[in-house]
């Protein structure tokens, strides 16, 4: 019998960037680069050019933030306990507007077309084991569409096309005293067949809670802040063929790993770091760029709180959470060129 439980995810307690597959900048109609910015509260739209910023107030703790190409919006999964709410936020211009998806309760989100694919905070429980319900959401008719399971907690749902990747980790200690192994992995959900296939042939101990797709391959970094065993891979970032299953390359990083997205040209990745408690300390060296020709490792040495990566135009934009102030990064350098002022520390990014 499948019995439910609440996981609620860390950002609750430390409020930390969440993935980031969709980090960025959209563009006005005046041809204005603008920045979307939050706070897990209050969003900011930062005009990148002209440094103005326009708050908009929000009841909903947000899960995530993402960018529906198809409606030119945001979209935040995000609940309220004072208002029972269970659901997405969704802001065109300076609107607001809200839609259960209760009992349903969104956190991470891949978007293709006008299909949405969700995890829920509402984890059930088979036995000791986790299983985790997956969404497929309708944004055109706002309604539920598909409901599926992985086993264990999700850690991050990205996706490239009809194909949407969403990687799962279930801790050793839940599955031990079942008589069973781990059975975190990563899962490809086919979005025309709703068919779910695991990546890796054999389960895994650990998946990366991280990940983003380019060129045909997963790349993924462990994550130190979200209570991974001390024996999981934290400073590494791994390549991925999802079609064989395998891993293909592992990078050695300086320090835990964070979050990371793509530079803007394709040909780096670029990770924030954490220091080896998982918390968010003011590193010496806060960003490492990653070559994926030859991946060589570069370090960026700023002491800042990088929590959140946009990468735009030959330009990085990184979250600060000491401050306010968004650090512009030149990719192809990487040097730092300005900072730039927010009204909100910048938790989470996103663009179009």
């Amino acid at each position: 019998m499948l019995n439910k439980v609440w996981v609620l995810p860390l950002s609750l307690f430390f409020l930390v960037a969440c993935s980031s597959s969709s980090h960025s900048l959209s563009t006005t109609t005046d041809g204005h680069s603008i920045l979307y910015v939050s706070d897990s509260h209050k969003i900011d739209i930062v005009d990148v050019d002209t440094n103005k910023n326009n708050i908009i107030n929000n009841s909903i703790f947000i899960q995530s933030l993402n960018y529906d190409k198809e409606k030119k919006r945001i979209v935040a999964p995000g609940y309220s306990p004072e208002e029972k709410f269970l659901g997405l936020l969704f802001v065109e211009g300076t609107d607001l507007k809200k839609k259960s998806t209760s009992p349903f309760a969104p956190i991470h989100l891949y978007q293709y077309g006008n299909t949405y694919v969700m995890d829920s905070a509402q984890v059930l429980k088979d036995g000791k084991i986790d299983i985790t319900q997956i969404g497929v959401y309708n944004s055109s008719t706002e309604s539920m569409i598909k409901l599926l399971q992985v086993p264990g907690i999700v850690k991050d749902i990205i996706g490239f096309g009809s194909k949407a990747y969403i990687s799962s980790y279930l801790s050793p200690e839940s599955t031990q005293n079942e008589g069973v192994p781990p059975k975190s992995n990563i899962y490809e959900l086919d979005l025309h067949s709703y068919k779910l296939r695991p990546i890796f042939h054999q389960d895994q101990k650990f998946v990366p809670f991280r990940l983003l797709f380019h060129d045909g391959y997963l790349y993924g970094v462990y994550q130190s802040a979200n209570n991974v065993p001390i024996e999981a891979p934290q400073n590494q970032l791994i390549k991925i063929d999802p079609q064989k299953g395998v891993i293909e390359k592992t990078v050695q990083l300086p320090i835990f790993a964070k979050d990371m997205t793509l530079s803007s040209d394709g040909k780096s990745i670029f990770v924030t770091h954490f220091d080896q408690w998982g918390s968010q300390d003011l590193l010496e060296k806060p960003l490492s760029k990653v070559d994926l020709s030859t991946f060589q490792v570069d370090e960026l040495t700023y002491p800042i709180r990088a929590v959140s990566l946009v990468s735009l135009n030959g330009k990085l934009y990184v979250g600060n959470s000491i401050d306010r102030n968004i650090v512009v990064i030149d990719e192809k350098t990487f040097k730092v060129e300005k900072t730039i002022q927010a009204e909100i520390p910048a938790m989470y990014m996103v663009k179009n």
